[in-house]
């Protein structure tokens, strides 16, 4: 199929999609953008089915947490979705992966940016305690941890690749139990290792760990996704993306926050706490009183 005739399709749909001011759709076509933004051409064409698992089991997280959408609506909306793509063969296969998402790409933010960040204006003018702590906590220390945004031709964002670090960093910080979920996003993998003994096979477990009530929140509220980067040989890192344009519409109400006085200084020592934690833990202390 020509860039003309995807153009075309693209567009369309996107119209359509404003049109019908559909929020949901609007917001699977920004996850897939972005999910697919930050694969590599071999990470995806070689993981395909892997691909379409894992962005299913994402997106359908991000849309009830943040929407609180039975899984028959989301179904539908996935399917809606789905019927859009399968319009256009071969999308993103192989040597059409990095042309594919950069019209993607480029359509949808054309079209939808602002309605973009306005829904997530209106998400955040009405915030619990908890998720003003949240989103004050982030804000504060994304410049810290990661300064600069990644950019991908027009598009960037903030990868946060261990949210469970965060989420022990904020319950330290603020005395909270935000918690922690072990979930087993696939079977584990087995690979082939040649030893001084002969030809052997070890497994490699699925991702644990893969999502955290932090992360959560910051769904519920519209400030991010969760996603996943699948390399080459299939390997799986579930990670948390905020868009920057999402980060910079956010940094408008940091006034209406709560403000964290001493906040690197705070921080610094929260972490260096958290390095006792491990060592004690590490020598079986942890459990003493």
């Amino acid at each position: 199929m020509r860039d003309a005739e995807k153009t075309e399709k693209i567009s369309a749909f996107v119209d359509d999609v404003i049109e019908n001011k559909d929020v949901v759709l609007l917001d699977i076509l920004w996850m897939y953008t972005y999910t697919v933004n930050i694969q590599s051409s071999s990470g995806y064409n070689n993981n395909i089915d892997k691909f379409r698992q894992l962005f299913g089991r994402t997106c359908v997280r991000n849309l009830q947490k943040k929407y609180n959408l039975e899984r028959a609506k989301i179904k539908e909306k996935m399917t809606e979705f789905l019927d859009f793509l399968y319009t256009m063969p071969k999308f993103l296969y192989k040597e059409n992966f990095d042309n594919d998402r950069k019209l993607l790409t480029n359509i949808l933010t054309d079209k939808a940016s602002e309605i973009f960040l306005k829904n997530v204006r209106n998400s955040i003018k009405d915030l619990s305690d908890l998720d003003k702590k949240i989103l004050s906590f982030v804000l504060n220390y994304i410049p810290i941890r990661i300064q600069e945004p990644i950019k991908r031709g027009d598009i960037a964002y903030f990868e946060i690749k261990s949210m469970k670090e965060w989420t022990d960093i904020f319950n330290l910080l603020f005395n909270e139990e935000l918690k922690v979920y072990d979930e087993r996003l696939d079977e584990p993998g087995f690979k082939p290792i040649w030893t001084s003994r002969g030809f052997r096979i070890y497994s490699r477990p699925g991702p644990h760990e893969s999502f955290c009530q932090l992360g959560d929140e910051l769904v519920k509220i519209g400030v991010g996704y969760w996603t996943f980067y699948i390399s080459s040989k299939g390997y799986v890192d579930i990670e948390f993306l905020i868009p920057y344009p999402i980060y910079e519409a956010v940094e408008d109400y940091r006034d209406e926050l709560l403000t964290i006085k001493n906040f690197e200084e705070k921080i610094n020592e929260v972490e260096k706490e958290i390095v006792r934690r491990e060592r004690r833990e590490e020598w079986g202390l942890e459990d003493l009183e």
